[in-house]
């Protein structure tokens, strides 16, 4: 398969793809390799993107799927960085914190898109990528799937650890494919909350040795290093890994404070509603307020 001899830095290129206008039949090329031909462009009311990419439109063995990120992120100022991406995401992150059955839509459709896809392609292996809410939606995605030996590797970059938001069945599945997912997470990018270890998250942690730079380049995977050889560069939990960790645990902390109401009601009130979406955006705006656009 042609996606197991890729170097990491040709999965980083190939990840980076779904932010193109990818058209029907273009040829996807990295390097000297030839991925396969865009065979499908899923695009529904809710926002939900993904390319799906065949070795052979006439016979298909290999499938790699791109699971669409925000669109526009890398032309973000501060301010729109903070606005408009949390307006996509800022439910996603409050479902994941609450743990209240809440699902947003988008996650549910990325589940269901999966589902057909592998329908629709028997026998064929899988191989997904996905960055930023791409990420989110693969994670779903995969904790819904019983198909679990139809999946090569998946590889996903810098989105948020929605494992709290899975029941019990959903970490299950993640489980079982763990040794096949690679998550990616450089812990100065705003967006990869809700990471506290290296085991309560979806699929196996990679923690980038990354070097601090403007938070929209950060996020979009410019600060990652490669050897020669194309590997990239990670290393062990350091301290900046576990204070980020804390903050969030602390979030968490106040979370559970309220959680007598939200077993009743499974709603916040207001103010709460307000407090927690405040958080969020705090967290976010400790990552990125002392840099420059």
């Amino acid at each position: 398969m042609i996606n197991d001899v890729l170097s990491d830095k040709q999965r980083v290129t190939l990840t980076l793809m779904e932010y193109n206008n990818l058209e029907i039949g273009e040829k996807i090329q990295v390097d000297q390799f030839t991925i396969g031909y865009v065979q499908e462009h899923i695009y529904t009311e809710d926002g939900f993107q993904c390319y799906v990419i065949v070795d052979n439109p006439k016979k298909v063995h290999e499938l790699t799927l791109l699971f669409k990120g925000s669109t526009g992120l890398r032309y973000l100022s501060k301010k729109t960085f903070t606005d408009e991406w949390l307006a996509t995401n800022l439910p996603i992150l409050k479902a994941m914190l609450l743990r209240n059955g809440i699902i947003p839509s988008q996650l549910k459709t990325a589940s269901k898109s999966l589902k057909l896809i592998i329908k629709r392609y028997p026998g064929a292996k899988i191989y997904i990528y996905g960055h930023s809410l791409g990420s989110i939606n693969a994670q779903y995605a995969l904790a819904n799937s019983k198909h679990i030996g139809r999946f090569g590797n998946i590889y996903l970059y810098e989105g948020p650890n929605i494992y709290l938001l899975l029941n019990r069945q959903q970490k299950k599945r993640i489980k079982r494919l763990r040794s096949r997912i690679f998550n990616y997470i450089d812990i100065y990018d705003p967006v990869t909350l809700g990471f506290v270890n290296n085991h309560d998250m979806v699929g196996q942690l990679k923690y980038i040795d990354s070097k601090l730079i403007t938070p929209i380049r950060q996020h979009m995977l410019a600060a990652y290093e490669f050897d020669d050889f194309g590997n990239l560069k990670t290393k062990t939990i350091d301290e900046n890994f576990m204070k980020s960790a804390k903050s969030f645990e602390i979030m968490m902390s106040m979370i559970n404070s309220w959680q007598v109401k939200l077993q009743r009601t499974n709603e916040l009130s207001i103010k709460q509603n307000y407090l927690l979406s405040q958080s969020i955006k705090q967290m976010i705006l400790e990552k990125i307020n002392k840099r420059r656009f």
